[in-house]
């Protein structure tokens, strides 16, 4: 069974996206139930100080499959006959997990992003660190 590798993190990571958006993502509705996360990518040194080959944090931009909600569309998860969400409904600023064939990728500002739909969402998650 794996085991989820703690990162070592020099800042709380939803600050450092958000410091990689800069504020770009205040100029950008998004549409319909459309969901927009900004990928999560690594740091480069885990809590136990194996550091990462830069070629797998490069792989991230392209194949990260977490990251943090930073806009909702304003018909995200909302309920329908075919979509019951319950008390999962993710929100600006979770965790979230996806699969990265369903989205579609850009840059905002710094930050490597997807746009994805809500049905999309796959899970809410407590840390980026949990899926790899």
């Amino acid at each position: 069974m794996a085991v989820a590798i703690k990162m070592a993190h020099a800042a709380d990571p939803r600050q450092e996206i958000r410091e990689k958006l800069k504020g770009a993502e205040k100029n950008i509705r998004v549409m319909g139930a459309r969901v927009l996360v900004a990928t999560y990518i690594r740091p480069d040194k885990t809590a136990s100080g194996i550091i990462l080959a830069d070629r797998t944090r490069e792989e991230e931009k392209h194949q990260g499959k977490t990251g943090m909600v930073i806009a909702l569309g304003p018909l995200a998860f909302q309920e329908d006959d075919a979509h019951q969400w319950g008390d999962d409904k993710p929100t600006i600023g979770d965790w979230v997990m996806f699969n990265i064939g369903d989205t579609r990728r850009l840059i905002i500002g710094d930050a490597e992003c997807r746009v994805l739909e809500d049905v999309a969402v796959q899970a809410v998650i407590a840390s980026p660190d949990e899926i790899y």
